[in-house]
């Protein structure tokens, strides 16, 4: 799919930063395996100890600023419990809504004239003799675009440092998380709050499937599944939007973002994307921008906390185009849980 984050490059960075759980190849002998994991925790025992000289005040209306010396860098991801909070526990699996600031520290070089996350690494790199700090600047804010973040409390959702500090800590907690953004070799600090819990799952009134489209059954932990591979279904020429749960909660507006879980296959049974096997939820801007015309037209007008089953035309999706794994001329099936839209 062709689900593109709505703001600007520094939000993408920052959901990575802080959504993505870093990767390790499983091919590593036992005493290789050993030696790496040595070296991680001594890179972000690093990190860590670099946080700790990260001074975190509210600034107005609360916004986190941060205060650090120059020359902050990190060799590795780091997290550090700055306050907890007295809200609700954070448990293996449960979703939470944050807030969050970015600061990091561009330089000046002659060469390049710039000093923006936009210059290259590559040409900052050619001038290491006549680079200067700056300090540090704020890169990127929640509060600047009113939208919390859902993250899951999972091993598989959360980088692993920061998901030891999240973990068991509660509704309200501070923390500050250091990471580098890897596309331009600078070091990040974010100041993250959590502000509250979300469900990850749709949660309102069944209601009753029509038996003349593909009928979905749901895992005990919410994850959808279809009965398409049989073909014993008309192909729909139009949208089709059915609600298969009816959530409470504020109807969707085009322009929201939206956080959901999904899971998409073509009309043969063919499954080509899901929020549920990563293992988190996915946020995404409801205009014809970001995402294809059918999830637009098929969302809505629908409540929060619902479930609704799309049945997508080529010609409100890629049309005569292919798209990764989706041929063209596909028709297109999700079942998605809204659960949030801000």
């Amino acid at each position: 799919m062709n689900f593109r984050r709505p703001a600007a490059a520094a939000a993408a960075i920052a959901l990575a930063a802080v959504g993505l759980s870093a990767c390790s190849s499983s091919t590593d002998t036992d005493a290789s395996a050993t030696a790496s994991a040595s070296a991680s925790a001594d890179t972000s025992a690093e990190t860590v100890a670099a946080l700790e000289g990260v001074t975190w005040t509210d600034g107005e209306d609360g916004v986190p600023v941060l205060s650090y010396d120059s020359g902050l860098e990190f060799t590795d991801t780091g997290a550090l419990l700055v306050n907890d909070g007295d809200g609700e526990e954070l448990t293996d699996g449960i979703g939470v809504n944050v807030s969050y600031v970015i600061y990091y520290e561009p330089t000046d070089t002659s060469a390049t004239a710039s000093a923006s996350p936009s210059a290259s690494a590559s040409a900052s790199a050619s001038a290491d003799a006549t680079e200067t700090s700056t300090g540090p600047e704020l890169y990127y804010s929640t509060y600047d675009t009113g939208f919390t973040e859902v993250l899951t409390i999972s091993e598989d959702a959360l980088d692993p440092n920061l998901y030891e500090v999240l973990k068991g800590a509660h509704v309200g907690a501070q923390v500050l998380y250091g990471t580098i953004d890897s596309s331009y070799g600078y070091s990040l600090v974010m100041a993250v709050t959590v502000e509250n819990t979300t469900p990850l799952q749709a949660e309102g009134t069944s209601v009753e499937q029509d038996s003349s489209l593909p009928q979905v059954t749901l895992a005990d932990d919410g994850t959808p599944s279809i009965d398409l591979e049989d073909g014993d279904y008309d192909k729909p020429s139009d949208l089709v939007s059915e609600v298969l749960i009816q959530g409470d909660g504020d109807e969707v507006e085009e322009g929201q973002t939206l956080t959901v879980q999904y899971t998409g296959w073509l009309w043969d049974g063919t499954q080509f994307d899901s929020s549920w096997d990563r293992g988190y939820a996915s946020s995404f801007t409801l205009t014809a921008d970001s995402l294809i015309q059918g999830w637009v037209d098929g969302l809505t007008g629908v409540q929060v906390g619902s479930q609704i089953l799309l049945i997508i035309p080529p010609d409100l999706a890629y049309g005569d185009e292919e798209s990764d794994t989706i041929p063209a001329d596909s028709t297109l099936v999700f079942v998605i849980d809204v659960l949030d839209a801000q």
